[in-house]
């Protein structure tokens, strides 16, 4: 029988909360081995990865732990296959964990999106376009044309962002100095276009589109209200909209072993960004 896990904390725990039953409707228990534990459930059957509800029960027993708890989370559908195999990785690893668990203890992770505006800068586009009317007009609509087009909006569009992200980085490290421990940036964005014009397949020049952008902060759990002070001014000053999301237990700062024994239903980035 699987053995699915939310989260390892330290052992003895510095005060068990109530839980809520798992995923599969059975009772989350603690595995302790050693100075380390394994918080699980067991998992008799596959999941339903239709379902997002089993998601927001796995964030919820973390959080609950969290509460009164280290912990190092691990991404949703994290399973072992038998009770002897998780026993094993913890046997295994209890070094690792207990390391992990000391350096972010009293910490959380806090979190701020960015809807990141930046214009397409394609200006020169007309004119290359009439002079290549004026050379050859059959051959503006050739593939090749219409390829170097596309590459050089993505090459304008990513420096532009970049260029944006880098300066808000900055901006974060010297308005949140002494209130943070670590910051990393989600480089994974979305971009969304404002306007579109379908017959050229592409924004017009000038145009704005926004850019998601995701920074995460590890802090101190009594730096909590100055940073949320801190970002408070921030938004009366930024040009971008930016949002606050937290606390969370440290996704982003955890990095559980590799092991051939654990295997994931899913492959989340980071369930805060829900």
């Amino acid at each position: 029988m699987a053995y699915l896990i939310y989260c390892f904390t330290k052992v003895p725990p510095q005060n068990w909360p109530d839980l809520p039953t798992g995923i599969n409707n059975q009772p989350v228990t603690l595995l302790p081995v050693g100075a380390v534990g394994a918080v699980c459930s067991t998992s008799p059957h596959e999941q339903d990865l239709s379902d997002f509800a089993p998601v927001l029960l796995h964030q919820e027993i973390v959080d609950a732990v969290f509460a009164h708890n280290p912990v190092v989370p691990v991404r949703f559908g994290s399973q072992m296959e038998t009770r002897e195999d998780l026993i094993s990785h913890l046997t295994t690893f209890a070094g690792h964990y207990e390391k992990q668990l000391s350096a972010i203890r009293g910490f959380v992770e806090i979190g701020i999106r960015v809807l990141l505006q930046t214009v397409n800068d394609d200006v020169s586009q007309p004119e290359q376009t009439n002079r290549l009317q004026n050379n050859a007009s059959d051959s503006l609509h050739s593939p090749g044309i219409a390829y170097l087009r596309s590459r050089r909006r993505v090459y304008v569009g990513e420096t532009q962002r970049d260029a944006a992200i880098n300066h808000l980085l900055s901006d974060f490290k010297a308005s949140f100095k002494g209130l943070f421990h670590k910051v990393k940036l989600e480089k994974s964005f979305r971009q969304i276009a404002l306007t579109y014009n379908r017959e050229t397949n592409r924004q017009p020049p000038g145009e704005k589109h926004n850019s998601l952008v995701s920074f995460y902060f590890l802090v101190k759990k009594e730096q909590l209200k100055h940073f949320a002070a801190v970002f408070r001014e921030l938004i009366r000053q930024s040009s971008h909209k930016l949002m606050l999301t937290g606390p969370w237990p440290p996704y982003n700062f955890v990095d559980p072993p590799a092991s051939d024994s654990m295997t994931s239903l899913l492959d989340l980035q980071s369930l805060p960004d829900r």
